[in-house]
């Protein structure tokens, strides 16, 4: 099959000149007379074959111009190979857009070279491969625009935060440019793969994307996290991972106000995990350290980590949904939570904004009435450390709102929810009476609960069941670390079950609103360095001045709905007219989990290639470049020996 296309077809409108060519040809023929001779025998016969070279001469000369014109129309149509979609690369027209992954995980370093310099030396390469009239660009995450990059060695440089490729595309979808190659380069570690997933889908048709991974081989990684003190000890807890190899002999040690304490061996099997325990001197102050594990790793900067005492505060629910339906949910908060659940907030769909979810800490959504841009929004975010609780319906426009939603969230719960609707009642059947979840219920069998109707298929670990064994209430954890407690069944006032009328419903309610923010309730503000999270004042005009453990003002807190520290490290928040508090800024742990998490998603805009295609892929091409460059200059060089051919054939009958 012929693989050759062109980046400009409209060009070879110019065709009909042809036409112009071959029109002027035959009008500048030379014309001829028609002579009477009463015999022929004094002309030679070298004039008649003479006559018949110069016939033929014309036509070979005529062929080549032909051949010239359509070969220049060709060149302006600026011909490549379809069956390689990396050709476009070297579209002398086209603007390049590199885009080099920051975070961390790009120190990766079991070679001689980590992987963002790996990254910055195939930016280099292939800039010198391009067409001296392509144009070239560097993404600088500092100002998160594109720059141009012309003549400068690429150097990469890491940071803490979401690298925000979403910020990239949105730049080249304002960007003039013709024809636009987004490169991105990376070892889609972590979150990052999961962002370019979402985010490539809806490209627009200008722009082609590829995606070249620049993994290091043979990984493995050690790494430390969880850092928080012993609640009434004298002492630190840590998780310790061993990923990829097994670690052997590790030195593990805690440094508070400068003060170290005894090192602690650690062992570990490959992809094992342990938690230490640390002894801290009876003297210390426990404001807060850092932990810090002494062992060689090609991955060094989550080999530390921070942990201090944190703010203890109460948390904040909103509920979602009509507000008859809702108030027997908050009214069993209140009940059964006491001083746990410092707001309780009910809203519905209409009244919803998305600050509302991002302030709240548990957010519970009941039997959802009808479609919201801000849980949409919500949905598709990152915030970290929230934790949902959201019951469906039979009923198909509530099961089909609510069944988007999670989509948005978990693309294992589209398209397997059902309904089930049942004349008998069914019962709902606890897992155990032992486990914290569900200890002190009576029994495992409620019998007083009635259920006739509830979504069959939804997804997660099942936390209880109906009587029929179908899941009744199950939790999954998204790629942003918020848990998502699922029921089947609504937790309101509804004609589906009686839940709400039975001495089941404060403690089940209890339950689950605890089980959804377990881990994060007693320190709930976790600090990920780079990102951004809510500024506890927001909203209430309280002004703040954070400082680092060295006593420099880092951050002025006036009325800013959101706050962004850059490096890990222990800090105080010194609130206006209010007590302080130190809290500790950590490294993000998915950028430790060295799992790519890139999809194959190959099509039209967007290609998953290695450095090396990518590189061969443009030196091929080039080299297709210089064959219709070669063949011009081989029809110029046929129409001068034509011109000259015809030349020596006039001279010649001159001097006969």
């Amino acid at each position: 099959m012929n693989s050759l296309s062109f980046f400009k077809p409209e060009f070879f409108w110019a065709l009909f000149v042809l036409g112009a060519i071959i029109l002027i040809h035959f009008l500048k023929r030379p014309r001829t007379r028609n002579l009477k001779f009463s015999t022929l025998r004094f002309f030679q016969s070298q004039a008649m074959k003479s006559f018949k070279a110069r016939r033929l001469r014309s036509i070979l000369q005529l062929i080549v111009r032909c051949a010239l014109a359509a070969l220049i129309i060709a060149l302006f149509a600026r011909p490549f190979d379809k069956n390689n979609p990396l050709s476009m690369i070297n579209d002398p027209q086209a603007s390049i857009f590199v885009w080099i992954d920051p975070t961390h995980s790009m120190e990766m370093r079991t070679a001689e070279k980590s992987s963002g310099e790996i990254a910055a030396e195939v930016a280099d390469s292939l800039r010198r491969r391009l067409p001296v009239t392509s144009k070239f660009y560097l993404y600088d995450h500092a100002v998160k625009e594109f720059l141009p990059s012309v003549d400068e060695t690429v150097r990469f440089s890491s940071r803490h935060g979401d690298p925000d490729p979403a910020s990239a595309i949105r730049k080249l979808k304002t960007d003039g440019a013709e024809r636009k190659v987004l490169l991105l380069l990376s070892d889609f570690q972590g979150n990052t793969g999961a962002v370019f997933d979402s985010i490539l889908k809806d490209l627009p048709d200008d722009i082609m994307a590829v995606c070249v991974p620049v993994l290091q081989n043979k990984l493995w990684n050690y790494s430390i996290s969880d850092a928080r003190q012993i609640p009434g000890q004298n002492a630190v807890s840590v998780k310790v991972y061993a990923r990829g190899k097994a670690l052997q002999g590790g030195k593990i040690y805690a440094v508070i106000d400068n003060m170290r304490t005894a090192r602690i061996e650690v062992s570990l099997a490959e992809d094992d995990s342990t938690e230490v325990r640390i002894p801290l001197g009876s003297s210390s102050r426990l404001n807060g350290g850092e932990v810090i594990l002494e062992t060689p790793d090609p991955l060094s900067f989550d080999n530390r980590t921070f942990f201090a005492p944190g703010q203890s505060s109460s948390s904040r629910v909103l509920i979602v949904g009509d507000w008859n339906e809702n108030q027997v949910i908050a009214a069993a908060l209140k009940v059964s939570g006491g001083s746990m659940w410092d707001e309780i907030i009910m809203k519905n769909e209409l009244e919803l904004v998305y600050d509302d979810l991002d302030s709240a800490d548990l957010v519970i959504i009941n039997s959802l009435k009808r479609p919201s841009r801000a849980l949409d929004a919500f949905a598709a975010s990152h915030t970290r450390m929230k934790s949902v609780i959201i019951s469906l319906a039979v009923q198909e426009e509530i099961q089909n709102w609510s069944s988007a939603l999670l989509s948005k969230v978990f693309a294992s719960a589209s398209g397997k929810l059902s309904s089930f609707r049942s004349d008998t009642p069914v019962p709902m059947v606890l897992t155990d009476t032992i486990s914290e979840l569900w200890r002190g219920f009576p029994n495992i069998k409620s019998e007083e609960v009635a259920v006739y109707g509830f979504c069959k298929g939804i997804p997660g670990d099942v936390l209880l069941r109906f009587g029929g064994g179908a899941p009744a209430v199950s939790a999954m954890t998204d790629k942003a670390g918020r848990k998502w407690v699922i029921s089947a069944t609504p937790l309101g006032i509804t004609n589906e079950n009686n839940l709400c009328e039975t001495g089941f419903f404060v403690p089940f309610i209890d339950r689950l609103a605890r089980y959804a923010v377990s881990g994060f309730l007693d320190n709930k503000q976790v600090w990920i360095a780079g990102d951004a999270v809510r500024n506890p004042f927001y909203g209430e005009g309280t002004s703040a001045l954070i400082v680092n453990s060295d006593g420099e003002r880092k951050n002025i807190l006036q009325n800013q709905p959101f706050i962004k520290i850059d490096k890990p490290g222990i800090y105080k928040m010194v609130p206006s007219g209010k007590p302080s508090w130190n809290f500790a800024v950590n490294a993000d742990p998915h950028e430790s989990q060295i799992i790519s998490s890139l999809s194959n998603q190959d099509n039209e805009k967007v290609l998953i290639v290695k450095k090396d295609h990518l590189l061969s892929s443009a030196d091929s091409s080039l080299g297709f470049w210089y064959l219709p460059w070669a063949l011009l200059c081989l029809l110029l060089l046929a129409e001068i020996l034509l011109w000259t051919g015809k030349e020596s054939g006039v001279a010649k009958r001159s001097s006969e």
